[in-house]
């Protein structure tokens, strides 16, 4: 079945933020009573808390359960977003106090409504939170009101991956990981007040939210908590995930930093430091031996506990969780990652050697093999060897793992489909960055097009939401949209492309497959 998409309600919801309704829906989850608000047929819910602050004695430690408070609590506005990496002391709009969740439902939904669940984990590099303001109201109304939506907030940067032998002690590495899970925990205790059904949540991941949603189904040796049944993988990357004992250097610097060197307790005297004191030093650390830090410094690591092994070697002996999912990138990831506009291969392999400190020189010689000079075509504005670059970043830290995951997912019984997202404008070619990371993001919520791509582009949107209501991207799709053909995890296999007023079905090229492969037998060098 397919149906249409409503689009005068989806414009209503889009461009007014207006409150239609005189009557506010009111929720009572037992800790708190939240007033939201309603347009458009649609209940917005936000900056509920699902834990209490992680400030002081808490920072470092896995969520507590949100305090109990009297009186209905305002919840029309979205409430501050986590610490953020190189954002000063005293960012605007970030708090540690950050731990939120935002439920977008259908106005009259309740308990015997029974509607899946889509929970979005928001991108970022772990160092910020890139999409706190994304709005779900357009997702729902377009589904019909078959949905209830879910987004949340996470600890990032030192606030959320800081590790070392002194935290795992008393606390936990993966701070930012556990505040996913208790969102998910969250989501099954209350979110049946909201219409949602509990046994029917797909999450869902875009960049380091992907990251973040794939490490989900590995946590705890791929234990099934019932958390949800399907994955959604929006450019999913594996940036690198260290063991605690290879990032200790990091806590070791933020103590002498922050004044903590001579304390005899230096977790005790971190925990007593005001959150701008410990703001300050929320900034990238050069790996040791190397001349540059990473582009992504504060990362989930392998801490035993909730990330057991590498990605990889989790996938690979089959501890995760299995769920059908489906997974796409964009053409050009690499371009607005950080890759280096590289004028020769030298700058090349330092930046390899800066982000993945265990390769090797003979190491970084075969990536430039692998990604010659010419392999792509030029990008405006750019440097002659950023074509290699750009491609070789884009594969290694986002394009590859989903092509390279796939055949566990296969090998475990569940369907699976991938998709490239092409839509190229003008200003995006002007600006030397082709189909940009995350440039997808609009398609799938809603909005940042111009109408020349409008006649295909909500199809994307379609897709996801018929994942949501059947773990099928066909079942539901909005009327028009091609059959969205499963995928063999092989070369050659069937995998949709979003162009230009175009959506088609292409093979996966052998020699992208290739590339992967390469990628793949790196993968201890690369701690992924």
């Amino acid at each position: 079945m397919r149906v249409s998409r409503p689009l005068e309600l989806a414009c209503a919801l889009l461009c007014s933020g207006t409150v239609v309704n005189a009557q506010s829906p009111q929720v009572n989850l037992g800790y708190a009573t939240y007033q939201g608000s309603t347009s458009g047929g649609i209940n917005r819910f936000l900056g509920m808390r699902y834990g209490a602050a992680p400030t002081g004695s808490l920072r470092w430690k896995a969520p507590t359960a949100p305090p109990t408070v009297s009186g209905v609590q305002s919840a029309t506005q979205f409430g501050d977003v986590c610490m953020a990496t190189n954002a000063g002391p005293n960012p605007q709009g970030q708090s540690e106090d950050c731990l939120f969740v935002n439920v977008w439902a259908p106005s009259g939904a309740g308990p015997s409504s029974k509607l899946p669940v889509w929970v979005f984990i928001q991108g970022g590099g772990f160092e910020s939170l890139a999409s706190a303001g994304t709005d779900g109201s357009g997702a729902v109304a377009n589904s019909g009101n078959k949905i209830v939506l879910v987004t949340l907030n996470y600890r990032v940067g030192i606030f959320g991956f800081l590790a070392s032998s002194e935290i795992q002690a008393n606390g936990v590495a993966n701070a930012g990981l556990y505040d996913q899970q208790a969102a998910l925990k969250w989501v099954q205790q209350h979110i049946a007040q909201f219409g949602g059904d509990p046994t029917r949540v797909i999450i869902h991941g875009q960049s380091a939210g992907a990251e973040a949603a794939s490490l989900q189904l590995l946590a705890n040796g791929g234990q099934n908590q019932g958390l949800f049944v399907g994955a959604m993988f929006e450019s999913l990357p594996q940036i690198t995930q260290p063991k605690v004992s290879e990032i200790q250097f990091q806590y070791d610097a933020l103590v002498s930093n922050a004044g903590c060197g001579s304390s005899s307790d230096s977790l005790s005297c971190l925990r007593g430091l005001s959150t701008t004191a410990l703001q300050q030093f929320n900034v990238p650390i050069v790996y040791p031996g190397q001349s540059n830090a990473p582009n992504y410094p504060y990362v989930p690591c392998v801490d035993g506990v909730f990330l057991q092994t590498g990605a990889y070697e989790a996938f690979e002996t089959g501890k995760f969780v299995k769920v059908p999912m489906f997974f796409g990138s964009v053409t050009d990831e690499g371009t607005t990652l950080g890759a280096p506009n590289a004028s020769s291969p030298d700058e090349i392999e330092t930046f390899f050697q800066n982000n993945y400190p265990h390769l090797s020189s003979q190491n970084t010689s075969a990536i430039i093999a692998q990604y010659p000079e010419n392999i792509e075509p030029a990008f405006n504005g750019h440097a002659a060897w950023f074509p290699a670059a750009e491609l070789a970043y884009g594969d290694v830290l986002v394009t590859c793992h989903g092509l390279n995951f796939g055949k566990y997912f296969i090998q475990a019984g569940q369907p699976i489909w991938t998709y490239r997202f092409n839509v190229l404008t003008q200003s995006n070619i002007q600006s030397g960055v082709g189909v940009p990371h995350g440039f997808d993001l609009g398609a799938v919520f809603g909005g940042g097009y111009d109408n020349s791509n409008l006649t295909n582009i909500d199809q994307l949107q379609g897709y996801y939401i018929s994942f949501v209501r059947s773990l099928n991207p066909n079942t539901f799709a909005f009327s028009g949209s091609p059959s969205w053909p499963q995928w063999n995890g092989q070369a050659g296999g069937s995998r949709l492309v979003i162009n230009n007023n175009n959506t088609v079905v292409e093979a996966v090229p052998q020699n992208q497959m290739s590339r992967c492969a390469f990628w793949e037998s790196l993968v201890s060098e690369l701690e992924i």
